[in-house]
C-alpha cells in the first residue's frame, strides 16, 4: 500500500512517528493539480486543495507492506479524523517520472480555512514563508 504525504507526516516532521515503525520505504513524489495551504493561519497544519493543472505539491510516498496496510490506514485515519475532517482518496502521483496510484488525505472545500498558500507548495519550505529563514 502507498500513501502520499505532504505535511506533518513527512519523514522528519512532527507526526511521522505515528506510522514510522510500519513504513517500508519512502520516495520523494509530486502531486499535480493541487495547491498546499495552511489551515487558518500560516503556523498551522497543511491541507491540499484542487488547483490549476500546472500546480504541483511536493511530498513523499510512504510504502507499507501488505501485512501492515490495515494497521497503517487505521493509524492514519485516526490522526486525520477520516472521514469527519480529512477524507482519504485515491489519486496518481509522480515518483521519479513514474505514475503511481496512492492514497492521499484531502480536505473537503466546506471545511477549508485558508491561512495562506505554503511557500513553493512544499511543507519543508514553509519556514521561509513564515519566518523568512530556515529556522
Amino acid at each position: 500500500m502507498k500513501v502520499f504525504v505532504y505535511g506533518t507526516l513527512l519523514s522528519g516532521e512532527g507526526n511521522h512517528g505515528v506510522i514510522a515503525d510500519l513504513v517500508d520505504d519512502i520516495e520523494s513524489a509530486s502531486l499535480k493539480g493541487f495547491d498546499l495551504h495552511f489551515y487558518g493561519s500560516p503556523t498551522s497544519f497543511p491541507y491540499i486543495r484542487e488547483a490549476d493543472d500546472d500546480a504541483v505539491v511536493i511530498g513523499e510516498v510512504l510504502y507499507f507492506a501488505d501485512a501492515d496496510a490495515d494497521a497503517a490506514l487505521h493509524r492514519l485515519d485516526s490522526l486525520e479524523s477520516h472521514p469527519r475532517f480529512y477524507e482519504r482518496k485515491e489519486t496518481v502521483v509522480d515518483v521519479d517520472g513514474v505514475e503511481e496510484t496512492v492514497f492521499v488525505y484531502t480536505m473537503p472545500e466546506h471545511r477549508q480555512r485558508d491561512g495562506g498558500q505554503v511557500h513553493k507548495n512544499s511543507f519543508r519550505d514553509r519556514r521561509l514563508a513564515v519566518y523568512g529563514s530556515e529556522r
